[in-house]
């Protein structure tokens, strides 16, 4: 049996419904760095957590042999249209305890986003400066950190993902 399950989902497929209860799911047992993330500027977490929902184009649900979400990534268009694709990723808890998981899952990043690099050359985002959980990740990726800092108090610092890039 599969020790995980990826669910390829656009996101104009999804009914306003399944929306609120995906982000509900995320909401039960999100990791404390994407909480303090979504969270940094004072507005609500759900409230961005939907906002985020909406925005991507797709999302890449990834959920534990006994259906438990594990986490969610998300792809789309920015609305400065600078090109490529923004991404994101929000995490559970229950993926930490899981080692097994976290080993195929970090392969299987890779896969993603050079599925998602091959498709539109650019990704980029923002992450706060204090996560480095993430920022390890992302590195790991292939994020490149910019010198910018944006949001509130300059407190999220920029990367990008390039096809080709080392």
């Amino acid at each position: 049996m599969a020790e995980y399950t990826k669910h390829n989902v656009k996101v104009c497929d999804l009914t306003s419904d399944e929306k609120i209860d995906l982000c509900y799911d995320l909401l039960q047992d999100i990791r404390d760095e994407d909480l303090r993330d979504l969270s940094e500027d004072g507005a609500d977490p759900c409230f961005l957590l939907i906002a985020s929902i909406n925005l991507a184009d797709e999302l890449v649900i990834y959920r534990n042999a006994d259906n438990e979400l594990l986490l969610v990534c998300g792809i789309g268009k920015d609305a400065d249209a600078r090109g490529g694709r923004f991404i994101w990723m929000v995490g559970c808890n229950r993926l930490q305890t899981m080692s097994n998981i976290k080993t195929l899952l970090m392969k299987e990043s890779k896969r993603l986003i050079a599925e998602w690099l091959d498709k539109y050359i650019l990704l980029y985002n923002c992450v706060h400066v204090d996560n480095e959980k993430s920022k390890r990740w992302l590195t790991y990726l292939g994020a490149i950190w910019l010198p910018d800092f944006v949001g509130p108090d300059n407190k999220f610092q920029s990367f990008v993902i390039v096809k080709g890039a080392k």
